[in-house]
């Protein structure tokens, strides 16, 4: 049924406020925020906020600053608990996390607008593993473990701190062009996901959740305590789909997702993309990583790394099934189960 004049003209006016909106300057930018730091360009817009390439004018060097949504420091103690996760953060070394520099308050032009808080990183040259994936669809399986044994080692420091990640996915993986101490990837947004966690189930918050739904672990579903192995979980994720070019689950809604997330077991196919079998071991590995209790996945992110590690660079575990070799990864005597990251029995 073709539309009336009315609902045409309707139509028409709405696309004419969007694209006035989506035309409008960024008010931020060219502005100095605290006297140090100048926002040039915009290297991207997420459900958290505004990222920016800035100088920092006394190095004169150029920098990432994320500006978060006003609407996500509604709660009182968003803020303190941003900067307090921002510091802990500053302190990972490993080359595979990008170093967080320094945060701050942005006072609004308008006195009758809220401020706002920013958190300034290195700025990383490179493009998202999401940008690989949906260049390439999958990757190929040693390529892929050795990515992921780097994440792994990466989100292993940080859960030696106590610190865990909790919005793990393609998106907040950079890969780049020169790696760094033979790192090809560098992980983003740590602390982010934890500083806004304002308590609220997940669901409650519809703008952060569309990005990160399909790695949500089945406890961060249920609105349960996240530890380590909630990482493990996301990087099982993340690892089945560099390896098969899709989720773990499909659905038609978030929803939907989530209940799979929660209840469903996953089914690890028997073929890459390319037609090749997958060796047992690493069938089993995934299948530990996406367990649904998290005493049964490896008991931290570096346990997870160092045994996708052993799948790539053991002989039997990717031997050429065509050859006639069979893989010989026991994944059992591989992955530390059931110990927290902090020496506590799970």
């Amino acid at each position: 049924m073709r539309p009336n004049g009315r609902a045409q003209q309707l139509v028409f006016v709405l696309a004419l406020v969007l694209m006035v909106d989506c035309c409008e300057p960024d008010p931020l930018l060219g502005r100095v925020i605290d006297g140090a730091f100048r926002l040039d360009s915009v290297l991207g817009i997420g459900s958290m906020g505004t990222v920016y390439q800035a100088e920092q004018l006394a190095l004169r060097r150029a920098v990432a600053l994320k500006v978060l949504h006003p609407t996500l420091l509604s709660e009182p103690t968003v803020r303190e608990r941003f900067h307090r996760e921002a510091r802990l953060t500053a302190r990972l070394s490993h080359p595979g996390i990008v170093r967080v520099l320094t945060t701050g308050e942005i006072a609004p032009q308008n006195p009758s607008e809220p401020s706002t808080i920013y958190l300034v990183t290195e700025l990383v040259d490179g493009v998202t593993l999401r940008s690989e994936l949906q260049s390439h669809g999958s990757l190929a399986p040693a390529h892929a473990l050795d990515l992921l044994g780097w994440v792994g080692d990466a989100i292993g420091e940080a859960h030696e701190r106590g610190v865990v990640h909790r919005d793990l996915k393609p998106e907040n993986l950079m890969l780049t062009p020169q790696a760094v101490d033979g790192c090809p990837i560098r992980v983003l947004d740590f602390g982010l996901a934890r500083a806004l966690d304002n308590s609220e189930t997940a669901l409650t918050r519809r703008g952060a959740l569309i990005g990160t739904a399909r790695y949500l672990s089945p406890e961060g579903v249920r609105a349960e305590n996240v530890t380590p192995a909630s990482d493990v979980y996301s990087l099982g994720v993340v690892l089945f789909e560099c390896l098969f070019g899709r989720g773990v689950f499909s659905a038609e809604s978030t929803l939907e997702l989530l209940l799979h997330h929660a209840e469903t077991e996953p089914q690890i196919p028997t073929r890459f993309p390319s037609g090749e079998p997958v060796p047992e071991g690493l069938a089993k590995l995934l299948l530990a990583a996406l367990a649904k209790e998290p005493t049964a996945r490896p008991q931290d992110a570096r346990a997870f790394g160092q045994a996708i590690r052993r799948l790539g660079l053991q002989p039997g575990a990717m031997l050429d099934p065509a050859a006639g070799g069979e893989p010989t990864t026991n994944v059992s005597a591989t992955l530390p189960l059931g110990t927290s990251a902090w020496g506590q029995r799970l």
